[in-house]
């Protein structure tokens, strides 16, 4: 994306004042943006199982672009203290919510299928961990608001027994 567009994004999204993420997918949809948008902008994975750019930060709000390879997935992580919405550009990704069970490890709760055109909410407090299961790459275009800070990555119960054995 060009930085002219990168600064009227940045004005837009500065300009609102509570955001939530309805209000996050209602400024994204007024964007029209596309895959097209972004094609120069999308990147391989370096040092994280997946692609992350990031197009703009402020105090207010951040806006990342990740890309998921086939058979990839994020960390089961939360968002701090920021909320979000993300819209799937191109591909398929599986959305997987997590709760902590009594010793604060993520069990799986909810699992959505999303396609290209389609937007999942990052609520205050949500966890959650994004799968590409298909055969091709998938890119996702998320907001948060404020920028995210004091994430925290969760590790499956079978993963922390790695650590100890």
């Amino acid at each position: 994306m060009s930085m002219k567009g990168i600064e009227t994004l940045e004005q837009t999204l500065d300009s609102i004042r509570k955001p939530s993420p309805r209000i996050l997918q209602q400024w994204i949809a007024e964007q029209g943006l596309t895959a097209e948008v972004f094609k120069d902008d999308v990147t391989e994975p370096k040092g994280l199982p997946y692609g992350r750019t990031c197009l703009f930060r402020s105090n207010a709000a951040e806006i990342v672009l990740v890309h998921l390879p086939p058979g990839a997935q994020t960390w089961i992580h939360d968002h701090g203290r920021s909320i979000g919405c993300a819209l799937v550009l191109e591909g398929t990704l599986s959305n997987c919510i997590y709760g902590l069970d009594a010793y604060g490890f993520p069990q799986l709760k909810k699992q959505t299928a999303l396609t290209a055109d389609e937007y999942f909410h990052a609520p205050r407090g949500q966890i959650h961990q994004m799968k590409n299961n298909g055969p091709l790459r998938t890119v996702s275009l998320h907001v948060y608001a404020p920028a995210l800070a004091g994430t925290h990555t969760y590790y499956a119960y079978e993963d922390a027994l790695d650590f100890v054995i």
